[in-house]
């Protein structure tokens, strides 16, 4: 099946662009004229097939319509959709390969190893090429576009370091760090994207229409926040998938479990997620809807936590309350800001996973039992601002809420052989002695004397 479907791809190639060049160089004294949308599933079949010849076909096709476009059919320019393809394609023709290797359960080897490198290292070259010619970084038109690229060479380089894993090689350019090394670039050149001032449009137009500058510089904003928040949470999956298979290689050897890159790059984590944070801010605004969604960046504080759960050596664990306690400030600090909005009303934001989350992080990595006693205090404490107290008047509850008894049972977890049954009872009596709901007062709620 896959050698019909090369045959009929180089079939149509050949035919189709032979025909478009024909009718460009002969001044278009052909009645047919070449369309991008004819086109464009050419380009969709090479990129999709996992052909090893993919990557360099899109790329032609894509040079050869930018000639086009520049001299006399402007209408063939590829645009940002089809710059990514060629991205897609090597990543398509990784993936294929991997399949091939598990469909077969062969062992991969010195070439294969290369070849998935490789694969990885051509997703990066296209990135660079298209950002560094590319006109304009900031429309929000290209937001998939965007999102497909940066996502797709994350994911390659995180497959070839997961395979590097599984290999012993003594070249440090098929090492797993260096894939690690590579998605951290990647992450870069997305933030170099961010310091770029938007210049869609010109000095012009923006001392005549200050209110479209205004609007265009928030829909700037709120692109690169929602472009960063999805970006950083496939970097931070993708190291916590190449720890987990470091952890599953060395499961046997205690002596020598393996690095864990997310601890390795735990300040590259901790200024991700404070670099999202001081982008969303800027766009966010209480009396926006979507600002009370914090499904926006859960995604995000979601990985971080998870990669946290790596973290194996108790003397690193002032790391991850560091980290965790950033999110629950995050966290409140956007409860706060919705206090006195109109937006919040009706919104429900369940968070007990994420404080769940950060029990379990305090009871795995603080040893302390005394530090440990203190930190899940703090958790519970900092979550309290959340528990449902029994308030029907949706307008007057937090812009989410937290599940105490659920909370509960995760600390009472994250103590679990800590402490002595005795400690432990007492210590979570602290919290479960907690009154669910305030008392009422008023009228029907004093207690009656006897009548005389």
């Amino acid at each position: 099946m896959s050698y019909l479907l090369r045959y009929h791809l180089d079939l149509l190639h050949f035919s189709t662009n032979t025909r478009a060049v024909i009718s460009a160089t002969v001044g278009l004294q052909s009645s047919v004229i070449p369309r991008l949308q004819t086109i464009k599933p050419i380009v969709a079949a090479w990129t999709l097939c996992g052909d090893e010849r993919a990557p360099k076909r899109v790329k032609d096709w894509i040079d050869q319509l930018t000639m086009l476009s520049e001299s006399s059919l402007p209408h063939l320019r590829p645009g940002l959709d089809m710059l990514a393809a060629q991205i897609v394609a090597g990543r398509q023709h990784q993936i294929s390969k991997l399949k091939e290797l598990e469909l077969f359960a062969a062992d991969i080897h010195h070439d294969d190893l290369s070849a998935i490198f490789s694969a990885a290292q051509s997703c990066s070259d296209s990135l660079e090429e298209i950002i560094e010619n590319h006109e304009s970084h900031t429309n929000t038109r290209d937001m998939n576009s965007y999102t497909t690229m940066f996502t797709n060479v994350i994911q390659a380089w995180g497959a070839a370091s997961i395979s590097a894993v599984s290999v012993s090689s003594e070249s440090d350019h098929l090492a797993p760090s260096r894939g690690v090394n590579q998605i951290l670039k990647t992450i870069r050149l997305l933030e170099s994207i961010a310091a770029v001032p938007d210049r869609s449009c010109s000095d012009d137009d923006v001392s005549n229409f200050q209110s479209i500058e205004i609007e265009q510089s928030r829909e700037h904003k709120a692109f690169l926040s929602e472009l960063m928040g999805e970006i950083f949470a496939e970097a931070l999956y993708q190291l916590g998938r190449i720890d987990t298979a470091v952890r599953e290689k060395n499961d046997n050897d205690k002596m020598h479990p393996g690095k864990c890159f997310f601890l390795e790059h735990i300040f590259d984590v901790e200024r991700m997620l404070r670099y999202y944070e001081s982008q969303s801010r800027k766009v966010s605004s209480p009396d926006d809807p979507a600002f009370v969604d914090i499904a926006r960046c859960r995604k995000l504080y979601k990985e971080v936590l998870n990669g946290c759960m790596g973290v194996t050596c108790s003397h690193d664990y002032g790391h991850v309350i560091r980290i965790s306690s950033a999110i629950m400030d995050f966290i409140s600090w956007r409860n706060d800001q919705s206090l006195f909005s109109e937006a919040k009303r009706g919104q429900s934001n369940d968070i007990t996973d994420l404080y769940c989350d950060i029990a379990g992080l305090v009871g795995k990595v603080v040893l302390n039992k005394h530090e440990k006693h203190m930190a899940l205090t703090e958790v519970f404490n900092r979550a309290s601002q959340f528990f449902n107290q029994g308030h029907c008047d949706k307008s007057s509850s937090a812009f989410a809420t937290v599940d105490r008894a659920a909370l509960i049972g995760a600390i009472r977890l994250a103590v679990e052989g800590s402490f002595d049954k005795a400690t432990t009872e007492s210590f979570m009596g602290s919290f479960e002695s907690h009154e669910r709901h305030p008392k009422r007062r008023g009228k029907n709620t004093r207690r009656r004397g006897k009548p005389k």
